[in-house]
């Protein structure tokens, strides 16, 4: 029952990181594209802002990002290399 309890009171914390990285986000213009699962269990984001596109990866556990990469688009749609 101790386990079940502190699940249940980790799951809002998880998504209290997540919920606060996207209105992050959204506040700095970005609108998220894609979110998803890795197969390493963390959260993937995807986001875009005109011709900037941004990703990021974070440990849904304790909210910590461990990834932020972004480029910009060139004129053909492309990213920059």
């Amino acid at each position: 029952m101790t386990t079940a309890l502190v699940l249940a009171l980790a799951l809002p914390a998880q998504a209290a990181g997540l919920d606060a990285v996207i209105r992050q986000l959204e506040a700095q213009g970005y609108t998220i594209t894609e979110r998803e699962r890795t197969w390493l269990g963390r959260i993937r984001l995807e986001a875009k802002r005109g011709a900037q596109e941004r990703e990021l990866v974070l440990n849904p556990s304790t909210g910590e990002i461990l990834r932020d990469y972004w480029e910009e688009e060139d004129e053909e749609g492309e990213g920059d290399d």
